[in-house]
Formats: structure tokens, C-alpha cells, sequence
């Protein structure tokens, strides 16, 4: 079907209130901008109002004197808001910002009304942010969930229950679904967490992350960091199988458990067959290094994180590729990664180390699954992966790209969205 001669009822003016979002240029949450991108090429408007400070980089799009600024990427409005203090971590700096962001978004004005504003979540304050601004506008408010808070703090083991801070986003949170017109969430088992919590679920829509059709990636491969490309082209001259993690480089991946596996192999048989390249940043790549220097490790190798329009180029020059999970609970609610679903979308192997009631890499059949935290479980499946025959590594790399089609394509997704957008406007309740 082509989704952009599809006949809609109306045009729509679209307004997101999201923190990190992104547009293609940086790296960093792209969902809200992929769909935004995807509602104007259907015809509608869309605004995306997001903190000047990028997550996880020390860019700021705004110059040292600029406060507010207005930029359009594909269609979409982009408003950047300047937020402070900068932070590295999760930490208190990082709590102050999301605050700026509430504080510094109440006080824009809106040169036309949205149809719809939509609060993504995280952070609970861009959602608050957005409440607050459909009810000083009369307009319709969706509740869209990308992650439980606090839910996840307690998963990982960083939060107890009991915590006042904990109490109060329990409490944020349950305003803001009760108070919502709709939830959207982008996570697969949500329903049976909205449920414990004793929440409404008939107004409750599954709508996950899509990805748009591959295309040009081999000639974007010029446009990849120099110093990246030239650690992509010294291993494969040297015919080494490529292992390649990308993303946040965070707590709860336990990515130590891969630089144990990659020490197993360097006194193994395999020894200068495999190479593990990290490509991204995040709070945990200081301790990462210091670890790869511990173990004295020549096989593995760090860049910086890349623009994510260049992410599917560089997983092309790349044999297999990992996604790793360490705390089994934080899975327990579904995967919705698109790391995972770059993977899969270019059609490289994967190993997929976590657990979780989905696992779309053993529903598509496009790698191996083993346990998390399992440094001998990785060597064991790089070297299955190692003694495929070309004709059933080709198989694997069709069944991701066509699970990626079939489940997670971004115009069917998109037109999906659009068409609850428009049954909330609709609707008096």
C-alpha cells in the first residue's frame, strides 16, 4: 500500500513533548522523530519541542547565548530548548535536567493549537510538560510509554520500592495514565505490568519501534568516521570475523561479561580469527576500558558513538553482531530495542544474550540465543556462527530482514498511529 496516498480525515497538527528526541544527524532516541518524519509524509504537521543538550554526548545545538531555537529536519519542527546543568550520569545533575526541561517547556507559545500533544515517557517530566500543555489548550493528551519508570529503577536493583522518590513517580505516573485520553506503548508484555498496577487497559494501544526499508547503505559507508572505517578494513584484511556491539554503553547490559568472553577467546584456538568492536558512549565506557586494559585484550576496540543514519552502513562491513542484557527482570516486560532492530534489518546474525518473553531473534531465526552473563555461552556461539556455510548465514540474513518487514515496518506502523490519533480526536471521551 502506499501510506502517502492514503486519505486521511483531516490534517492533523501533531505536537510531541519528548526530551531526547533526536533527528537522524545525532545519536540518540530516533522514534519519535522516524514516526514524526513518517506523519509528514502523510501530510500532517508535526512538532517535536526537546532539550538543546543531547543524552549521553556533551553536544548542545544551541549557541552560548541562545535559549530557544527553531530547525526543521524532513518536514518536522523541531523546537530546542536549553536545559541545564549538563550531566554524564545518572545521577542528581541529570534529575535537575529533566526539571529544566519541565520548567523551561511551560513557558513556549504555541502559534497554532495542536489536534493532539503527545508526552513521551521518559522522562515522566516531558510527559507532565505535555498534560499540562493540553489542558491550558483544550486538546487531546496521549500517554506514550517507551519504558516503565519506576518501575525499571527497581529492576535494576538501583531503587527500592519504598523510596519517596520511587512513591512520587509511581504516583506521577498513575496522573498521568489516569488523566490521559490514550496510551501508546512501544513495549511488547506492558499490558501485563498496567494490569499489576491496576490501570485501565482498554485504552491501552501496542504500537512498536519501525524501521524504514535499507537503502544506500553501502554508499554511506564512505561517510563513516575515518577512524572507525580504518578499524573496519584492518581487521577484515586481516580475515577476522567481526563482532559488533552498538549503542549505550550501559549498567544494565553488563557488557563486562562480553570483554570476559573476548579474553576466553584470546586463549583459544580462535585467537585471531574474532575481533569485538564497541561503537557508542555512555556511563559505563570508562570502567569498559579499564577492564579491556586489565585483561590485556587485543581483540577488542572502542569508538565513539556515529550519527545513527550511519548505523546500518557501518553493521554492513560488520560478520555478526550482540545484544546483551544482564538483569533478568529488567526484560521481563518485553524487548522493543532498536539496536536489536537494526540488527535484524540489515540481516546480520545475532547473538542474543537476555532474557525476556519475547526473543525476536529466535522468532525470526536470524542468529543463536543463549544466557545472559555467560562469557563461555558467547564463545561457544561465535564459533557456531563461525562453522556456518555461506548458503546458512544468507538464510539467516533473509529471515531478519524479512521478520523486520513483517512485524516492524515503519509505514504500516505509522499508518497505524495516525489512525488512533485520529479516533482520540474523534472522540469526546
Amino acid at each position: 500500500m502506499d501510506y502517502k496516498k492514503q486519505r486521511f480525515g483531516k490534517v492533523m497538527n501533531i505536537c510531541y513533548f519528548d526530551h531526547y528526541s533526536v533527528p537522524p544527524k545525532y545519536m540518540g532516541n530516533r522514534r519519535t522523530f522516524d514516526y514524526a518524519a513518517k506523519f509528514v509524509e502523510f501530510g500532517h504537521k508535526v512538532t517535536i519541542i526537546s532539550s538543546s543538550f543531547i543524552h549521553r554526548t556533551d553536544i548542545n545545538v544551541l549557541k552560548n547565548k541562545e535559549h530557544i531555537k527553531t530547525e526543521k529536519y524532513q518536514g518536522v519542527k523541531y523546537i530546542w530548548i536549553r536545559t541545564f546543568p549538563k550531566y554524564q550520569k545518572n545521577d542528581y545533575k541529570r534529575f535537575l535536567n529533566m526539571l529544566s526541561y519541565l520548567s523551561t517547556s511551560q513557558i513556549l507559545q504555541f502559534k497554532e493549537k495542536p489536534d493532539v500533544i503527545i508526552g513521551s515517557f521518559p522522562t515522566p517530566f516531558a510527559a507532565l510538560s505535555g498534560w499540562l500543555w493540553s489542558k491550558k489548550l483544550g486538546t487531546k493528551f496521549v500517554f506514550e510509554v517507551r519504558d516503565l519508570w519506576p518501575q525499571v529503577f527497581i529492576d535494576l536493583n538501583k531503587l527500592k520500592s519504598s523510596h519517596p522518590f520511587v512513591k512520587f513517580l509511581y504516583f506521577l505516573e498513575n496522573s498521568l495514565y489516569s488523566k490521559s485520553d490514550l496510551v501508546i506503548t512501544s513495549l511488547p508484555f506492558a499490558l501485563n505490568y498496567f494490569k499489576k498496577r491496576g490501570f485501565n487497559i482498554k485504552k491501552v494501544v501496542y504500537i512498536p519501534n519501525g524501521i524504514n526499508a535499507c537503502k544506500n547503505i553501502d554508499k554511506k559507508i564512505k561517510s563513516l568516521p575515518s577512524s572507525l572505517l580504518n578499524i573496519m578494513n584492518n581487521l577484515k584484511s586481516q580475515n577476522k570475523k567481526i563482532v559488533i556491539y552498538t549503542g549505550a554503553l550501559a549498567v544494565y547490559s553488563g557488557l563486562d561479561t562480553i570483554l570476559k568472553a573476548a579474553s576466553l577467546i584470546e586463549n583459544s584456538n580462535i585467537k585471531n580469527k574474532v575481533a569485538f568492536v564497541f561503537v557508542g558512549d555512555g556511563s559505563e565506557k570508562n570502567s569498559l576500558l579499564d577492564l579491556s586494559y586489565k585483561l590485556k585484550l587485543k581483540n577488542v576496540f572502542f569508538h565513539s558513538s556515529i550519527p545513527r543514519d550511519l548505523i546500518l552502513s557501518l553493521l554492513n562491513l560488520a560478520d555478526f553482531a550482540i545484544f546483551h542484557v544482564a538483569t533478568s527482570t529488567y526484560g521481563q516486560y518485553g524487548f522493543n530495542s532498536n539496536k536489536l532492530y537494526d540488527y535484524l534489518s540489515v540481516g546480520i546474525p545475532v547473538i542474543f544474550a537476555a532474557e525476556s518473553p519475547n526473543d525476536p531473534v529466535k522468532e525470526s531465526g536470524c542468529g543463536i540465543s543463549i544466557p545472559p552473563q555467560n562469557p563461555e555461552a558467547i564463545v561457544e556461539a561465535i564459533k557456531f556462527l563461525m562453522n556456518l556455510s555461506y548458503t546458512e548465514i544468507e538464510n539467516m540474513k533473509k529471515k531478519g530482514r524479512e521478520y523486520m518487514l513483517k512485524y516492524h515496518d515503519l509505514n504500516k506502523l505509522a499508518h497505524q498511529y495516525i489512525c488512533t490519533l485520529e479516533r482520540v480526536i474523534k472522540n469526546d471521551s
